[in-house]
């Protein structure tokens, strides 16, 4: 099996072959920096197993310690993989091979993680005693290296914007409608609902006062005599 592989431009191109030897997230400074993200999801394979096939010129080499040695495109400055010299292993960043099916296996220097990760992975300090590592498992998140990492979900709770839900039923609750929208319910049953998820239905003893009409005339009076009186002037035997 193969699949390529390209630079940002496309000017480069590249091919592997095979499988992966490993595939994993890497969270040390130098690779955080070089990838411009907070972890570079890797795949280490076989020298012999990657290859240039178009582009080759165009591949330029910024080497800062003797383990890593990053190949980029030297004209859009897109990176392509980085060769490991003393692990015997080439590392193509997972992204550049779009048609790799990513299945992450590792997390290695995590104690130097800036972003804790909990996908029940295992989580290595430093490299894997292969590799010349100690091989010693280390949570960066509760090792306390660096503070950042050690605090980071701490904080991330502590600024999270509380969300009053109350609000937000208060908000879904339509308003009165005519009754001829489709669906609608009737004005007061609409009306009660929003009162009641806002929480400003008055209480069950508290008459809801009804406006008069204008051309219902003056409010009938519980007193016949009296009001008989005031249209005719004279009491009407009861």
């Amino acid at each position: 099996m193969s699949l390529t592989g390209k630079c940002f431009c496309g000017a480069v191109e590249l091919e592997v072959t095979g499988a992966p030897e490993a595939m994993g997230y890497c969270h040390c400074g130098s690779c955080r920096s070089w990838s411009g993200g907070p972890v570079n999801a890797f795949s280490l394979w076989k020298p012999e197993a990657v290859r240039i096939t178009a582009g080759a010129e165009n591949v330029a080499m910024f080497q800062k310690t003797k383990t890593s040695q990053r190949q980029y495109c030297g004209k859009c400055g897109g990176h392509l993989m980085t060769n490991h010299p003393t692990f015997g292993l080439v590392d193509v960043f997972a992204a550049t091979i779009p048609g790799l099916a990513f299945a992450p296996r590792v997390h290695v220097n995590y104690a130097e993680t800036v972003l804790p990760m909990r996908d029940g992975l295992p989580k290595l300090k430093d490299f894997p005693a292969e590799l010349g590592g100690s091989g010693e498992g280390g949570d960066g998140a509760r090792a306390g290296k660096p503070a950042r990492a050690r605090n980071a979900t701490r904080i991330a709770a502590a600024t999270m914007p509380q969300i009053n839900l109350s609000a937000i039923r208060c908000l879904l609750v339509p308003a009165a409608t005519t009754a001829t929208a489709p669906f609608a319910l009737p004005r007061s049953r609409r009306a009660a609902d929003r009162a009641a998820a806002c929480g400003t239905l008055p209480p069950a003893n508290r008459p809801i006062a009804r406006p008069r009409s204008r051309l219902s005339g003056p409010a009938p009076s519980s007193d016949r005599s009296s009001s008989t009186f005031r249209r005719t002037g004279r009491n009407i035997p009861g």
